[in-house]
C-alpha cells in the first residue's frame, strides 16, 4: 500500500502494488526518470508493506476513509519531510 502526493500537500492518493517500483515507474503519477517528479509535483510520500493482498486491500480501505489531516498526520510521522521517497526505494532494492 502506498500513498502519492503533489508539491503543495493538496492531493494524496492512495494504491497497492504487488511490485512498487515497477507500479510508481509505469506510472504517470512518477515518471520512470524521477526528475520530472520535481516538474508534476508528484511524490512516492509513503509505502507500508502488507502481509497479502486482503491485508493490502483492507489498509487501503481503511486510509482511503481517513481525512486529509489523518493521512497527512501518518506521512508526516513516517515521512517529516514530504520527501519524494522513489529513489530511497529503488536503491533498497537495487
Amino acid at each position: 500500500m502506498y500513498i502519492t502526493g503533489n508539491e503543495n500537500r493538496g492531493k494524496l492518493s492512495i494504491d497497492i502494488s504487488d511490485n512498487l517500483v515497477r507500479s510508481l515507474c509505469s506510472s504517470e503519477e512518477i515518471p520512470e526518470d524521477n526528475e520530472r517528479n520535481i516538474n508534476y509535483g508528484s511524490k512516492l510520500l509513503y509505502f507500508e508493506k502488507a502481509e497479502n493482498i486482503i491485508a493490502a486491500l483492507k489498509l487501503k480501505k481503511e486510509y482511503e476513509s481517513w481525512n486529509f489531516v489523518w493521512k497527512s498526520l501518518l506521512i508526516n510521522k513516517f515521512n517529516p519531510g514530504w520527501k519524494n521517497l522513489f529513489t530511497e526505494l529503488l536503491y533498497k532494492n537495487g
